[in-house]
């Protein structure tokens, strides 16, 4: 077995605490109450992103990578033990009131919502692998449980917009079916109407409500012949779908489902993304470090500047402070001061003089990303495994840690190590893809009328004979 493996098994058994085995067989919690803290919070800003798991790296491995980490941006995959540590939450889900209805929300990412007695949303399950994406987070999770069903069915929506599963620039369809005690559709998709109709959306809410047994094979859940059961049914599942699949499996069959949810090309386009993503970072910080250098260079030679030998902008600054400063050699010192602190809030990097503009380092960072990521670009996955060995040699001389992408390649070892590994790939995802899909989901679109939206529902109707037809025409184009 290599060293670094040896290093990473040391490393795992160090950050995840010894969990009793009733633990370990135990659900995922869902409950607004718990303490365990979700992990997607700067999905969209992949500096701060990688920040919060450096601190998190910093805190086990050696101090030599500090200065390294200043410098770079870390390892998204590198870091996913300390993500997967502390971003997943063993223990039973408690059940509070007695539940009085229960419904699902397909768009591609499918759930089964549960609501209480209460009118608040007491549980949430993925029914497939799409929507273990959004519930793969204790912040997001805080979004829906607890909240109003038309809340929560809203939220739910939104997360999967951002993940480019609705789309905006053409008609589509969710639909959302009931099953309540009391027979009666829930009325909780008026505000996801509205929702469409001011993103500029013709996306069609298709209701049904079913009967018990019908629900139970839409929510692909056991099948019941009562609310109360099926009620029962989902507050005691897994919250995500990658956990309920796992259940009763051999350690040979829980290697054949990684492999399945976490396949090599998913990997491949992990690893790039960071790649990508550490570039475009790096790229950004050489920009702004030029036009620093460029400011510094016209203060120097400005025919205003009172200093004699030393006419750097720090020198100015500190020595000539209390003197007035005037005209255009005032505003150069201005532009100056701004960008120096604009530079600070985006990099973390504080430049306090001349010395500081010389940053070989930097560039020997960006000169290995290149490298690398045209090294990457296009590669089969059979090529890129064979390689990985030497890209990711290459990224840990500049402090990116990128070597458990290896392990992912190689599959899991114990039911543990599935459900952490699954669990952050699945949190990564999110992020990659909410990243991929932002500049579609911003777009500014006309918002739609009340009236504009009546006349499109009217129009289905008309067309296709029903809502529930439309649904699955829209299915058929998939």
């Amino acid at each position: 077995m290599r060293s670094w493996k040896n290093q990473w098994k040391k490393e795992l058994d160090v950050v995840v605490p010894q969990l009793r085995e009733d633990v370990k067989n135990a659900p995922i919690c869902v409950s607004e109450k718990e303490k365990c803290e979700g992990m997607g919070s700067n999905e969209h800003v992949f500096p701060r992103f990688t920040h919060v798991l450096k601190v998190a790296w910093s805190a086990f491995t050696a101090t030599k990578w500090r200065r390294v980490a200043a410098c770079c941006v870390a390892s998204v995959i590198g870091l996913s033990i300390i993500g997967m540590a502390i971003g997943v939450g063993f223990g039973d889900k408690p059940i509070v009131q007695t539940s009085a209805a229960a419904f699902t929300v397909e768009i591609n990412p499918k759930a089964v919502f549960v609501v209480g007695e209460d009118g608040a949303v007491q549980s949430v399950v993925a029914g497939n692998r799409e929507a273990d994406l959004i519930l793969a987070s204790k912040k997001r999770l805080a979004t829906l449980i607890g909240k109003t069903p038309e809340e929560a069915l809203t939220n739910f929506v939104d997360y999967a917009a951002k993940l480019g599963y609705v789309n905006f620039s053409d008609k589509d369809a969710v639909r959302v079916s009931f099953c309540s005690k009391n027979g009666q559709p829930e009325k909780i998709t008026e505000n996801l109407k509205t929702y469409f109709r001011q993103k500029g959306s013709y996306t069609a809410v298709v209701e049904e409500n079913l009967d018990p047994e019908s629900f139970c094979h839409r929510a692909g859940i056991s099948t019941v012949t009562s609310v109360q059961d099926i009620i029962a049914d989902v507050l005691n599942s897994p919250a995500l779908y990658s956990e309920k699949q796992a259940k009763g499996k051999t350690l040979e069959e829980l290697q054949v489902l990684f492999r399945e949810y976490v396949p090599i090309e998913g990997i491949q386009s992990a690893f790039e993304s960071v790649v990508k993503g550490s570039l475009a970072y790096e790229e950004r910080k050489t920009v702004a470090l030029a036009e620093i250098k460029r400011l510094n260079e016209e203060i120097e030679t400005h025919q205003d500047n009172p200093a004699y030998l030393f006419k750097d902008y720090w020198t100015v600054q500190e020595i000539y402070s209390s003197k007035t400063l005037t005209g255009d050699f005032e505003v150069k010192m201005q532009m100056m001061a701004s960008a120096l602190a604009a530079y600070e809030a985006a990099f973390g990097v504080t430049i306090d003089s001349v010395a500081d503009l010389s940053d070989d380092f930097s560039d020997y960072v960006l000169s290995i990303l290149q490298e690398v990521g045209n090294s990457i670009a296009g590669l089969t996955k059979e090529l890129f495994v064979k390689n990985l060995h030497v890209y990711t040699a290459s990224l840990k001389e500049v402090g990116i840690d990128l070597r458990i992408a290896q392990k992912y390649c190689e599959g899991v070892e114990t039911k543990e190590e599935y459900e952490k590994m699954t669990y952050f790939y699945d949190w990564f995802r999110f992020y990659a893809l909410s990243k991929e899909y932002r500049e579609e989901y911003m777009k500014p679109r006309d918002v739609i009328s009340e009236s504009q939206y009546d006349a499109f529902e009217i129009n289905i109707k008309a067309q296709y004979g029903s809502m529930s037809a439309y649904w699955s025409y829209q299915q058929s184009r998939a």
